[in-house]
């Protein structure tokens, strides 16, 4: 017969409140005293949760506080109360409080997700009579396990509307920088970090003028490492791109406007993984060495009729480039422009090419096709000696005197 285990630690508990309730009938409370509506138990827990709404709601004008002193202290702090905490991790972007970050510990309440036992902090805006106000009122709302909402307290501010002429640093029309209180991670100096611009911002449009000054010059490192930039707008006043303005910038999907733009020096998006086609301005007449290396989801690139050198390393490692254009004008390819362009089927050199230095093509397979428009002879006497060596770089098939079908 098989042995019979009592839960002993069970039946105790169980005769513990009952007896406990038994005590409390004999000494004249009712079990609805207890256990009711507005029993004792019931109103423990209230005055638990009385309590930790409390412990938040102080801790939020605490921190209210300490923002308004930094407000206070720093005259171009441009963030609102919300961005504030945002930038701590104390609320993330969805607002919810990070109650053990606040707080420095856990408690009964506040620990999940969604709309489900969680504080929140809601944000409503509303007209200023100043157009360049707004005002601003946060409610510190508890919503339970049931979805139910409980306000437990406001605070209300008024915040200057922020705009991109805020954001971008501007001197003497050149943009030099990022205004660091919208970035995550503020840097100082010329040095590329990874760091995150206001949500707000992942799309810039530069303007054509700020503070009423034309906007002609983008500067070195000006918005390079901004892992988020997903896309950005550059005016026709703009005639210049100083290296490195964007480099890093792994988010950057879109670069429009362009128009007047004759100079893009080195490296300026260099490392911009995510760029996949960006049209370059017809009267552009330079571009730096490595401008667009390493940018492996760029798929498209006409080169227009006014370049007329492809500077070193200018495309390479581009593994996902296809579709090459190269100007008709062109007369100087330098080392390493294509090395590792392994998705490019075919590329046509035309025949006003008078130098291509040896690495070009570095690492080229023998699924692609290298057409030049000119004679082997005219290569062998004028491009670079490395040329004939191509075999120790470059697989590629090369095709001599290529005719164009169109």
């Amino acid at each position: 017969m098989k042995p019979i285990f009592k839960n002993e630690t069970g039946i105790t508990l169980i005769a513990l409140i009952i007896t406990i309730i038994i005590l409390l009938i004999l000494a004249g409370v009712t079990l609805s005293l207890v256990i009711g509506d507005n029993g004792l138990i019931n109103n423990a827990n209230t005055t638990k949760l009385n309590t930790e709404y409390a412990k938040v709601d102080e801790a939020i004008n605490l921190e209210f506080a300490d923002y308004t002193t930094k407000k206070n202290m720093e005259e171009n702090y441009c963030r609102v109360f919300i961005e504030f905490l945002q930038q701590k991790e104390v609320v993330n972007e969805d607002n919810i409080i990070n109650i053990s970050k606040i707080l420095g510990d856990k408690m009964s309440t506040g620990n999940g997700s969604g709309s489900s036992d969680v504080y929140k902090l809601e944000k409503v805006t509303e007209e200023n009579e100043d157009a360049d106000m707004q005002n601003i009122k946060y409610k510190l709302v508890y919503y339970d396990k049931n979805n139910n909402a409980t306000e437990i307290g406001n605070i209300e501010e008024n915040a200057k509307i922020v705009t991109i002429e805020d954001v971008l640093i501007c001197e003497n029309g050149t943009i030099t920088g990022v205004n660091p209180n919208y970035l995550t991670e503020p840097v100082q100096g010329e040095c590329v970090e990874n760091k995150t611009i206001n949500e707000k911002f992942e799309d810039i449009v530069i303007p054509e003028s700020i503070n009423g000054v034309t906007v002609t010059k983008i500067k070195e490192f000006a918005l390079a490492g901004i892992r988020n930039l997903k896309s950005v707008y550059i005016p026709d006043t703009v005639t210049e791109i100083e290296g490195a303005a964007f480099v890093e910038c792994i988010s950057l999907e879109t670069v429009a406007g362009m128009k007047n733009v004759s100079k893009i020096g080195q490296i300026v998006f260099n490392y911009c993984s995510s760029l996949k086609n960006i049209e370059l301005p017809q009267n552009l007449i330079y571009l730096g060495e490595e401008t667009f290396s390493n940018c492996t989801s760029l798929e498209t690139i006409v080169i227009p009729d006014s370049i007329t050198c492809i500077t070193g390393r200018l495309f390479s490692n581009c593994t996902s480039l296809n579709n090459v254009v190269l100007p008709n004008a062109l007369t100087k390819i330098y080392s390493g422009a294509f090395s590792n362009c392994t998705g490019i089927a075919n590329i046509i050199i035309p025949k006003s090419v008078n130098y291509v230095s040896g690495g070009a093509f570095e690492g080229w397979t023998a699924e692609q096709t290298i057409n030049c428009e000119t004679t082997s002879e005219y290569a062998n006497a004028n491009w670079n000696s490395s040329w004939e060596q191509w075999n120790e770089d470059c697989n590629a098939v090369v095709v001599w005197e290529y005719k164009r079908t169109v």
